[in-house]
């Protein structure tokens, strides 16, 4: 997917993919046929996975073999980083949809979490808006085949 359309275009629309993803699962509910429930959970699986993947790339895609290192442990940070700010946001959404529930006629145990969900589709939708940003051949030098005018770089 990177190759034939680019880290930009990618992460745009798996931004989008994904906010879509946190919908669906708000919608799920006791009723929903478990094959829809499987879809909903796999296409959410796979968009997340598809962000982790394009970002862990583009991370390392302009820079020399000589700021690897310093980049890889910046990556490391990063997604540690990410991962309990994803926990705490989560966290906050569900505190938040609390008393946001009853308000939108959603009662039960389940409505928190389906504002929750809500909520949290807003995060991706705030990615893509700082991915729109990237210049359209961000991360050329991973995606494009190599050239005899630019060869793959040689590991030292």
């Amino acid at each position: 997917m990177l190759r034939r359309f680019g880290f930009r275009t990618v992460i745009v629309a798996n931004g989008v993919a994904t906010a879509v993803t946190f919908v669906l699962c708000a919608l799920l509910g006791p009723h929903t046929p478990l094959v829809l429930v499987v879809c909903a959970l796999f296409a959410s699986g796979v968009c997340r996975s598809v962000s982790l993947s394009a970002y862990s790339t583009i991370g390392f895609a302009d820079i020399g073999p000589d700021r690897t290192s310093g980049a890889s442990a910046l990556t490391g940070t990063v997604q540690q980083l990410a991962t309990g700010l994803g926990i705490a946001l989560a966290a906050l959404a569900l505190r938040a949809a609390e008393p946001l529930a009853p308000l939108l006629g959603l009662g039960g145990p389940a409505g928190s979490y389906q504002v929750a969900l809500l909520l949290l589709a807003l995060l991706p939708l705030a990615a893509v808006t700082e991915a729109i940003r990237l210049r359209r051949d961000a991360g050329a030098v991973v995606t494009e085949p190599p050239t005899l005018s630019r060869p793959m770089r040689a590991d030292p």
